[in-house]
């Protein structure tokens, strides 16, 4: 399968659906009722700052694997933050983390960052 990497202007709305769809596989959230498990996605929403750049994964033909957070050091300088996937996408966590390194350590990240 084909994935891509995109700036996640959606973000409060993507971050939320995908912890939502991944409830179960979620220990501290499995069990918790609307308004707790509100409170969690808008914790999540809120790990994203000014030097916080937001992404989702996609495939070729749009559909929606997970989202990832990139934490800005420096201009030149970056770490992933959290990412979740999908239940349907878990099976292809290694391949879809090796493809989120890469992102990281080509720079990709760098077009993103707001002067």
């Amino acid at each position: 399968m084909i994935y891509k990497v995109t700036y996640n202007q959606e973000y409060k709305r993507v971050i939320p659906a995908v912890l939502i769809d991944s409830r179960g596989t979620i220990p501290a959230i499995q069990t918790v009722g609307g308004f707790e498990l509100k409170a969690y996605n808008d914790s999540q929403v809120a790990l994203v700052t000014d030097t916080v750049i937001p992404y989702k994964i996609e495939t070729d033909t749009g559909n929606l694997a997970g989202y990832f957070n990139v934490q800005t050091k420096s201009e030149t300088r970056a770490v992933l933050q959290g990412y979740r996937l999908r239940p349907a996408f878990q099976q292809f966590d290694s391949q879809i983390l090796q493809i989120i390194t890469n992102f990281i350590a080509s720079n990709e990240w760098q077009y993103d960052i707001l002067l």
